[in-house]
């Protein structure tokens, strides 16, 4: 575990944020950067909610040029749950997969375990850190 930083630190940081943001031509204030900074040392995820139009998705766009990931976007609606925004079932194609590998005789101990049965949805993927991507 690494040393907490002294308060002199955690606010170069913050600036350094903070002048990253600005580079990226989003304006904000420190809570906004402290928030952020927060965030990503704590590896926890952040709740920005607000009107439309307040900067939501672009400070969600310039975070990830930052890091250097991809940023897929859900929209949330009343009554999404996880199982609809992540995934739908595709009953059809598991079962066709499941019949093209009996066919080969590679028929999987366990069709649940088929992943084809499941299609990721164009909205709802998860975002993955460069550091998640190693092993």
């Amino acid at each position: 575990m690494t040393a907490p930083l002294d308060r002199g630190e955690l606010l170069d940081r913050i600036l350094q944020l903070l002048e990253q943001l600005d580079r990226e031509a989003y304006v904000a204030d420190p809570a906004i950067a402290t928030s952020l900074h927060l965030a990503l040392e704590l590896h926890k995820p952040l709740l920005i909610e607000g009107h439309a139009g307040v900067g939501k998705t672009e400070i969600a766009k310039v975070l990830a040029r930052l890091l250097g990931t991809d940023l897929i976007r859900l929209q949330c609606y009343e009554g999404l749950d996880a199982s609809t925004a992540l995934y739908e079932w595709n009953y059809a194609r598991q079962l066709l997969h499941i019949r093209l590998q009996e066919s080969d005789g590679h028929a999987p101990a366990d069709a649940s375990n088929v992943p084809v049965g499941l299609d990721r949805r164009s909205q709802a993927v998860r975002i993955r850190t460069p550091s998640e991507d190693s092993p």
